[in-house]
């Protein structure tokens, strides 16, 4: 096998990563009354940018979550935790990494002021 022939092989044996596209996003307060809902191409767009640079981290602090965001990708849905100062974690029965956001950009688009 010559070399440009196992290059192309390697390059194309392995899945490409893609990340789903986010079709829908409900803000709920924590009375579970629904804030907004995002649906908008450009929105989504913004919101999906944001979420997909979260960065997760391991914490023992307690921090307050008032807010839930049910996100909508490939048609399922998951309801995540947020706090309006950029905290988020997956709402789960197990003990879940918790992630950090642009909280001010993506407080914007949420529709969620301090």
């Amino acid at each position: 096998m010559n070399f440009r022939a196992l290059i192309f092989s390697i390059l194309f044996s392995f899945p490409a990563i893609v990340f789903a596209d986010i079709s829908k996003v409900v803000v709920l307060d924590s009375d579970f009354k629904v804030q907004k809902t995002i649906n908008n191409e450009a929105d989504l767009r913004a919101f999906q940018k944001l979420w997909e640079n979260k960065d997760g981290k391991w914490t023992q602090r307690k921090i307050l979550m008032r807010y839930k965001l049910d996100i909508t990708e490939d048609g399922k849905s998951n309801r995540w935790l947020y706090s309006e100062k950029g905290w988020a974690t997956i709402l789960s029965m197990k003990v879940s990494k918790q992630y950090q956001v642009n909280s001010i950009e993506l407080n914007k688009i949420l529709g969620i002021e301090d």
